[in-house]
């Protein structure tokens, strides 16, 4: 069609040649099994891997030879949908159509980060197009706007856990401005406009880093042998085969869950910062216009009949024009709240305690003093001239009484103020807003 970018088919690795012929020996046998182990065994990281270029006709398979069916599917899996939902999904995601869109959203973006080959890219980028014009005129008008609000972002989940599975030693470079850039990418391509900023953190696929999309575990970065060391001398040291003490106390004898499993086995949200939230700006929208792969095929295809200035509607769209600084946020906010509230019931119960002792030494002090002048008064009947010299006595006991109880206040207090609140180390649990 006229406008539209040549692709040619590339042609493989292997020259032209014979057909290979049978060993005629085992030895030859053999050494034929180990050239073909060789050649299946694939690189774990990125520098290993290199697109085998474009071909018209076909589709570039997937690193290690992972295939896009079971990667939708457990991303399709991992948003939890209704079970009526997930089947009408299914079907859409499995097609023909969303398939080639992985695979060559995945070369492109391959392409793009570590191997720059413009030629490959725009070749690709035709079938993406085409790919994704196919997709959506194949899913129904009662469908079409729930099925692409969640497209977009699970296809870019697709890609990322591609990479994931494919390269896992160089899974040090999938991280999040990786996402941020991947995710803006895919969804510029379908909708025209970048998702809002830290879409990925609702991505379920942290287990990547343990677990492979079929669900099996990923060994362990120990090997075996270090790891049936550290199992022994564990079960050595801590297992106690005393069946009298395990049947008494048999609490005692079971596995612990740390506190750091407990806290990460809750669902952790979001805490927005405790200050003024970000800044928007309005910007104009063109409401009738198409999805860039879409524009893009239109004129890549130069379809008749297609008016070359459609009726433009504008809207005013509201965007993050900048986003706050970094705060404390509200649950660091409540926390501390938390800590001077523990610190405020310490005091007062310390400052209760001390008025209580206060209270209970006037108490004693007053039946003392009551007593004492009972017994001045009677002997004032008695012996009134030895009275007067009793009383002085009795004054200045008072007096020196007070002063040293003065002097016992004043050092408490100064020793209290010196020492640390216990309450400085206390540890709040995390609790969810």
């Amino acid at each position: 069609m006229a406008g539209q970018r040549t692709c040619q088919r590339r042609s493989s690795r292997a020259g032209p040649g014979k057909m290979q012929e049978p060993p005629k020996s085992i030895e030859e046998f053999l050494k034929f099994q180990n050239w073909l182990s060789d050649e299946m065994e694939t690189e774990k990281n990125i520098e290993g891997c290199s697109f085998t270029g474009f071909k018209a006709n076909e589709l570039t398979q997937l690193p290690r030879h992972l295939d896009a069916e079971q990667i939708y599917l457990f991303i399709l899996k991992a948003h939890n949908f209704d079970e009526r939902v997930f089947k009408i999904w299914k079907t859409h995601f499995l097609s023909e159509a969303s398939i080639a869109l992985l695979h060559d959203s995945f070369w492109w973006w391959f392409l793009h980060k570590f191997r720059p080959d413009r030629e490959n890219q725009d070749c690709l980028f035709d079938r993406i197009s085409e790919s994704y014009v196919t997709l959506f005129m194949s899913i129904p008008l009662s469908r079409k706007d729930a099925f692409f609000q969640i497209y977009p972002d699970c296809l870019a989940q697709a890609i990322y856990a591609t990479f994931h599975e494919a390269f896992p030693e160089s899974s040090y470079l999938f991280n999040d401005e990786f996402k941020e850039d991947l995710g803006n990418n895919i969804f510029l391509w379908c909708s025209g406009l970048k998702p809002q900023k830290g879409f990925w953190i609702h991505w379920k696929l942290k287990e990547l880093s343990t677990t492979t999309i079929h669900g099996s575990k990923k060994a362990p970065a120990k090997s075996v042998k270090e790891r049936i060391a550290d199992s022994q001398e564990h079960i050595s040291t801590s297992i106690d085969f005393n069946i009298i003490k395990i049947l008494n106390n048999p609490r005692a004898y079971t596995l612990p869950i740390s506190k750091e499993e407990s806290r990460l086995s809750r669902l952790a949200t979001k805490s927005h910062y405790s200050s003024t939230g970000p800044e928007f700006n309005r910007v104009l929208f063109n409401f009738g216009g198409q999805s860039p792969l879409i524009l893009y095929y239109l004129k890549m295809h130069e379809l008749a009949g297609i008016s070359k200035a459609p009726k433009k509607t504008k809207i005013k769209l509201t965007k993050i024009f900048q986003e706050p600084l970094p705060a404390p946020t509200y649950r660091d906010v409540i926390k501390e709240a938390k800590r001077q509230f523990a610190r405020n019931q310490k005091d007062f119960r310390m400052e209760k305690l001390r008025i209580n002792e206060e209270i209970k030494l006037l108490k004693q002090q007053q039946e003392r003093i009551d007593k004492e002048l009972d017994r001045l008064q009677a002997k004032a009947t008695k012996k009134p001239h030895e009275v007067k010299q009793d009383f002085e006595k009795f004054l200045h006991k008072l007096r020196s009484e007070a002063e040293i109880e003065r002097e016992c206040v004043a050092s408490l207090s100064s020793s209290s103020s010196s020492s640390p609140s216990s309450t400085d180390n206390y540890n709040f649990e995390e609790e969810e807003y």
